[in-house]
């Protein structure tokens, strides 16, 4: 009950909004320090600018806050790329990167040895210690 009671404001302020949202025809702030041409938005668009400004979030903050000048300022010492000469690199063909990651010979054997580890003492063994080894193992 007590749950009930506390997700129902919660829908009455969202149908509220909602409510709001299709009353306001108004296109969302301009901002002079933009650099985006403010045009009219779609009807979501505006929809999602009246929730925000209900819910109290600033969409505008960045864009009245970053420092516009030192961006572009920044930006013109960036050398121009379109002059310079460019690598691109060419995609490896299947055949190419199975070579790349074929291992080899001594990485297989090293594996093997990994994955077997007798196989490095089992041809040195004593023959003789075979019954003992035998009877302490069962």
């Amino acid at each position: 009950m007590f749950v009930h009671l506390v997700i129902r404001p919660n829908i009455t302020i969202i149908i509220i909004i909602l409510i709001i949202i299709m009353a306001d025809q108004t296109p969302p702030s301009t901002n002079t320090s933009s650099s985006v041409v403010p045009t009219r938005s779609p009807k979501s668009a505006q929809a999602g600018r009246v929730l925000a400004r209900g819910l109290g979030i600033d969409l505008d903050h960045r864009s009245r806050t970053e420092p516009t000048a030192a961006l572009h300022a920044a930006a013109a010492t960036v050398p121009d790329l379109r002059q310079n000469d460019l690598f691109f690199e060419q995609e490896p063909t299947v055949a190419e990167w199975l070579h790349e990651i074929r291992p080899t010979r001594a990485c297989t054997v090293q594996y093997i040895k990994q994955l077997f580890p007798f196989w490095t003492w089992i041809f040195h063994y004593n023959m003789t210690w075979l019954l003992g080894d035998v009877v302490a193992g069962g």
